[in-house]
């Protein structure tokens, strides 16, 4: 029974380990960009699933307990880095969790069900959440717990914090997720939320395939790409936001803090938005912004780029830099482009777009809402105050972000600068390094050089033995031809010289059987070689012979050829015999007949 609950335990645990990139999708290492061999293995990071080399994943760390690993597992150097920030995050779960035990040890209404979740993209002791029960309804409410020491204005005070709990309560809107109380720790400098669960979760759960609300945030949102949603959630939802920025807008609230993560769907499909705590405790934004749009409406145009395209919206330099237009794709519908165009790529850039011309268009005044707008709120003058310090102090932080973010840009455009000029500076000297090679220029092992390129070792010497074969193969059967053509044009010249008289004589015939017999060999091994087809080894033996006649045959016209030497007296044959020989013939009837002769020659009478 142990095992299987143990079991149970560890394949819960396998859920949340990122899915590995597959080997076959990957040659080089992801860190130092170094080709794999056989050599040089793939290693994947048990942190995020990449692949490296040996040397990019030499370090091992400690890894959670939801990913299933007892020891320490090999990691890239980027997750190393981020080790200490997750063992901070660790300790941080762990003082945040006695925090919130020792706030709920006296509490007659919450029992605390679970552990600190890291459903937010902020890091401990940014915010923290953790869920709770209401003992009497069986309700789920969230806890939240955040830093109070970033606030741009002071809370510490009794009156402060009155104005605090009267700015949360008071700004209520259809659209707006409300906050059910509101709580402060003074000895541990924390701010307490009471928020409803929904149990539809946010709008970027529902881009991430219906991601459980509870889930972790790498678990939800980090583990496959995310899914367009229909047109028609987009159209209600971009109006009950724009509805609710309007809201704040009239109350000069400011609120940078939008994203699909902060968008909550209630149970009757009403599309609201939540975190102005974020804005009261000086919380930095989710979007990196541009700084050529107001923050509300950029914020609004990633809203829409991400429910459409199913990804957040990406800033490249050259939009940071140069202002250069954003480039929307087409895959999503033509209203919805539209409204991407008219947000990013306005007609009038020296314009400075509203909310209300947003909500202008007909795209979104197509939707009919049921509830009733409500009326802007008497807020007391502290209040009134209060969120003019909160504003001018978010401007403040927007502008360093923007800083940073044009800093950023620099440094990126500068290292694909530097990159380029790298690449094109090896390509030069790759060339120069070839054009240099002797061979290369008299176009020999150029090809092969290409065909070789992003070959193995073995690979490469396996196709340099195939060339050489073809090359050595070619060159004996071209020296072969020629061989054998000197040859037979020798033999020719040396059977085709006229005797001194018509009729052969004995002794003609005995000097035509002498040197018809040293060239037999010659012909007899020529017509061996085109008679049959040898092996491939045996090609070799008739080089070094045609190599001989090759430098005879080009040597014997260079001196004179000496004078024959003076025939033999030949022997006298009867009328009857000589009537009997053959006409003299050429080629092998030449060779037979000089055969035919001798064995009669052998018969002959000497004379006395």
């Amino acid at each position: 029974m142990s095992n299987s609950v143990s079991s149970g335990k560890l394949k819960e645990y396998v859920l949340y380990r990122p899915e590995w990139q597959e080997d076959s999708t990957v040659t080089t290492c992801s860190g130092c960009e170094a080709g794999f061999s056989w050599t040089r293995r793939r290693h994947h990071c048990r942190m995020c699933g990449n692949i490296f080399c040996a040397d990019c994943t030499a370090n091992k760390l400690r890894m959670p307990p939801e990913y299933g690993y007892e020891d320490p597992q090999r990691v890239c150097m980027p997750c190393f880095s981020n080790g200490a920030r997750y063992q901070e995050r660790r300790q941080g779960d762990d003082k945040e969790l006695l925090l919130a035990r020792f706030y709920l040890r006296d509490s007659a209404f919450y029992t605390l069900t679970n552990k600190r979740m890291v459903i937010g993209h902020r890091e401990a002791p940014g915010k923290s959440y953790f869920h709770l029960e209401h003992k009497k309804s069986q309700a789920h409410i969230w806890l939240m717990f955040l830093d109070g020491s970033r606030a741009p204005a002071p809370i510490h005070t009794p009156t402060s914090r009155k104005v605090f709990e009267h700015i949360c309560y008071n700004i209520k809107h259809p659209f707006i997720y409300p906050l059910l109380e509101v709580d402060f720790m003074d000895d541990k400098n924390r701010v307490v939320f009471f928020q409803e669960h929904s149990k539809l979760g946010s709008v970027k759960d529902q881009i991430f395939h219906n991601a459980k609300p509870n889930s972790e945030y790498d678990h939800k949102y980090g583990r496959r790409p995310g899914r367009a949603l229909p047109t028609k959630t987009i159209q209600r939802c971009g109006r009950h936001v724009l509805e609710a920025l309007l809201f704040l807008k009239s109350l000069n609230f400011p609120y940078p803090h939008l994203h699909t993560g902060n968008m909550i769907v209630d149970a009757n499909s009403k599309c609201c938005i939540t975190g102005l705590e974020n804005t009261l405790l000086g919380l930095e934004p989710f979007y990196k912004l541009s700084g050529k749009l107001s923050p509300e409406v950029e914020c609004f145009g990633n809203v829409v780029w991400e429910m459409a395209f199913g990804q957040s919206r990406t800033l490249t330099p050259a939009e940071v830099l140069d202002g250069t237009p954003s480039t929307i794709p087409e895959t999503c519908d033509s209203d919805v482009r539209n409204v991407l165009v008219y947000i990013f790529n306005p007609s009038d850039p020296n314009r400075r777009l509203k909310i209300q011309d947003i909500l202008k268009l007909p795209f979104f005044q197509a939707v009919q809402l049921s509830e009733e707008m409500p009326v802007k709120p008497q807020l007391i003058p502290k209040a009134v105050n209060y969120i003019k310090v909160v504003r001018q102090a978010t401007r403040e932080m927007l502008v360093k972000l923007h800083s940073a973010t044009v800093d950023q840009a620099r440094s990126t455009r500068a290292a694909s600068n530097r990159k380029q000029k790298e690449e094109a500076r090896a390509a030069k000297m790759a060339m120069r390094q070839r054009m240099r090679d002797p061979l290369v220029t008299s176009g020999q092992v150029g090809g092969d050089k290409q065909r070789n390129k992003g070959l193995l070792p073995g690979e490469r010497a396996l196709r340099a033995a195939k060339s050489g074969d073809r090359r050595t193969g070619s060159r004996t059967s071209s020296g072969s031809s020629a061989s054998l053509t000197a040859s037979d044009s020798s033999t020719n010249t040396k059977k085709s010289t006229p005797s001194s008289s018509s009729s052969p004589s004995p002794s003609s015939t005995s000097s035509s059987s002498s040197s018809s017999t040293t060239t037999t060999a010659a012909a007899s091994s020529s017509a061996s070689a085109g008679g049959e087809k040898p092996r491939r080894k045996k090609k070799k033996k008739p080089i070094a012979a045609t190599k001989n006649s090759d430098q005879l045959a080009a040597s014997a016209p260079a001196a004179p050829a000496p004078p024959p030497p003076p025939p033999p007296a030949a022997p006298k044959l009867s009328a009857p015999l000589a009537k009997s020989l053959p006409p003299p013939q050429s080629g092998r009837s030449a060779l037979l007949d000089s055969i035919r002769a001798g064995k009669r020659l052998r018969k002959v009478e000497k004379p006395n």
